[in-house]
């Protein structure tokens, strides 16, 4: 009898502890598990999504619950996705408003429109994120330049945006280096001020005389250049900052005077006299094929620009972002053209405040904040969309396995850092330079060698100089009333008429002055109600008005 004592509770000893093996405890960031060495580690949180695609090219059959990427940066965050509501890019404002109106909203929420977040974050939806922030080492880290511009009207961050590029700038150009050189320039002697860029231009059209040394399309669409040099800025034709204030270009002190450069360039065939009519394929094929010595571009794309042109047959360019080539005036304010460091962007992230999983939610934002996702959404995954040869990433071309479907659609996850990003130029440009390879059979490694280098130094240097001035607000930090808004489109409308029957010469500098007088008397209030507004934008990148 005892021996059947004995043997029963042995028997239920073993029962009970093969159960407590099993036992899932419940914490504040998940349940526990065994992972196979004794150690006790935490069960995934269970997270619902909602995130929109932005536009990205996204394969019919994706999953965008369960994907690679997606799933390398959940299981990072120890978080398992088990809803995620993504809808057509077309409808992104319907269906965020019914997730909205039922009130089951998901743990975390990727959308673009700030204004959006923030005002259903003032309502109660969403987070205030500051303390979060405050406790976050990832977040405050990426952000703590940029609280102001995150703040809500009452002074809550219910959303993070995507944070400015660090490898870009809006207002830049960039030089035929190759074009340069063909007439006997030397790095050492490249143009760094306007009247040596214009004699450039007439020894390329003394050169080769059906040349278009500059050009620009309808609208004076990348028509900056010259402009840009007088530290004036909206194509000569809008509202723009000058010396800590807002002003029309009309009221530019040196309007003239860039005029005046733009019919000298006309008049001797520097500048191509349909720089107003050209449509986007016109100009493109000016650009590709006669040889156009400057053209403005955004710095990121100005760097690969050169891929561009090899795809269009033009094997021997070479292009490098140039430097703005200021008038010596002081009338010139550098920081009317050069933008300092880029504000956030719209592309937000905010947690929902009926989350039952917020510490999981925070974990899962912070995981989109980290070197390894933006590895992710930039060169995709190790050994299927790039290979580390020397130490360096270099991107595995598709070989039409199918093997890199699965991670095509990475920029989906690009929730919070910007598009050019200097890990994405750097990416590019060694993208650029295989272009340059295949399209040049001959070329030495040393020949591109010296083209990274020297395209570097002039990004490098570019970068450098834009950073070291204040962040332009006007057309970023500032928004009408929708009257005055319709009245501006109303009044740039009027500014090309007149800014380009003087660039033409078709009215003198005289009525010019008559005319520009006229609108600016007509158009006052726009430029009051941009002075009036500027203070509180140039406090969140802490600058003062009229300095």
């Amino acid at each position: 009898m005892k021996r059947k004592i004995l043997m029963l509770v042995t028997l239920l000893l073993s029962i009970a502890m093969v159960f407590s093996a099993c036992v899932v405890q419940e914490g504040s960031k998940g349940g526990t598990d065994q992972n196979g060495t004794g150690d006790v580690v935490k069960a995934p949180d269970k997270l619902r999504i909602f995130y929109v695609t932005q536009g990205a090219t996204v394969p019919e059959d994706f999953d965008y619950q369960n994907n690679t990427i997606l799933n390398l940066i959940a299981k990072a965050a120890n978080v398992e996705i088990v809803e995620a509501i993504v809808p057509p890019w077309s409808d992104i404002v319907t269906k965020y408003n019914l997730m909205m109106s039922s009130g089951n909203i998901c743990d975390v929420v990727h959308y673009n429109g700030p204004q959006t977040i923030n005002n259903d974050g003032k309502n109660g939806a969403f987070l205030d994120l500051t303390s979060v922030i405050n406790n976050s080492a990832i977040i405050k880290e990426r952000y703590s330049n940029f609280l102001e511009q995150l703040k809500a009207e009452d002074g809550k961050i219910y959303a993070l945006r995507a944070l400015p590029a660090d490898g870009d700038i809006n207002m830049c150009f960039y030089f035929r280096w190759d074009v340069l050189q063909d007439l006997g320039y030397t790095e050492a002697t490249i143009p760094d001020t306007l009247d040596e860029w214009i004699e450039a231009m007439r020894k390329l059209k003394q050169k080769y005389p059906d040349a278009i040394p500059y050009t620009s399309m309808d609208n004076l669409h990348w028509s900056e250049f010259v402009f840009s040099c007088y530290g004036i800025t909206g194509r000569g034709t809008a509202w723009q900052e000058y010396f800590g204030k807002a002003i029309h270009s009309f009221e530019h002190p040196l309007i003239k005077d860039a005029l005046s450069t733009y019919k000298m360039m006309l008049d001797e065939g520097l500048m191509d006299p349909e720089f107003i009519t050209s449509k986007r394929a016109d100009f493109d094929a000016k650009r590709w094929n006669k040889k156009v010595l400057i053209n403005q571009q955004n710095l990121g794309a100005a760097m690969v620009f050169a891929s561009r042109y090899m795809s269009n047959n033009i094997p021997e360019a070479r292009t490098v972002p140039g430097i703005w080539p200021f008038v010596d005036d002081p009338r010139v304010d550098p920081a009317s053209i050069y933008e300092g460091i880029l504000p956030v962007g719209n592309s937000v992230v905010a947690i929902a405040s009926t989350s039952k999983v917020k510490d999981a939610a925070i974990r899962f934002v912070e995981e989109m904040l980290s070197e390894e996702t933006q590895t992710y959404i930039t060169w995709g995954i190790e050994g299927v969309d790039y290979e580390v040869v020397n130490g360096e990433k270099q991107q595995i071309l598709d070989d039409g396995s199918g093997t890199q479907n699965f991670t095509q659609a990475k920029s989906l996850y690009n929730w919070l850092f910007a598009v050019n990003t200097r890990m994405n130029i750097e990416k590019s440009f060694k993208a650029t330079l295989n272009a340059i390879k295949n399209a040049n059979p001959g070329i030495t490694q040393a020949e591109l060698d010296e083209y990274s280098r020297i395209s570097w130094k002039y990004f490098n240097k570019a970068l450098e100089i834009n950073n070291s001035y204040p962040t332009y607000v006007l057309n970023k930090f500032i928004t009408l009333n929708d009257d005055t808004a319709a009245r501006a489109t109303e009044a740039a409308n009027e500014a090309l008429i007149i800014v380009t029957k003087a660039m033409r010469g078709d009215i003198s500098l005289d009525e010019f002055d008559v005319q520009a007088a006229n609108f600016l008397e007509k158009y006052k209030f726009i430029t009051e109600e941009y002075n009036q507004k500027l203070p509180a934008a140039y406090k969140l990148v802490g600058r003062e008005y009229g300095k």
